[in-house]
């Protein structure tokens, strides 16, 4: 978190941290993405 917060000190981007055992159906990595769209 430190460092985080000496890189991002205005307006940080969201962020997650997940621990889990294993993933389903024997998954290597777990990927996940927030998108902006522009409407018009």
């Amino acid at each position: 978190n430190a460092i985080y917060g000496e890189f991002f000190t205005e307006n940080p981007p969201a962020r997650s941290a997940v621990q889990v055992a294993a993933l389903p159906k024997n998954g290597a990595v777990e990927i996940e993405a927030i998108s902006l769209t522009k409407n018009n």
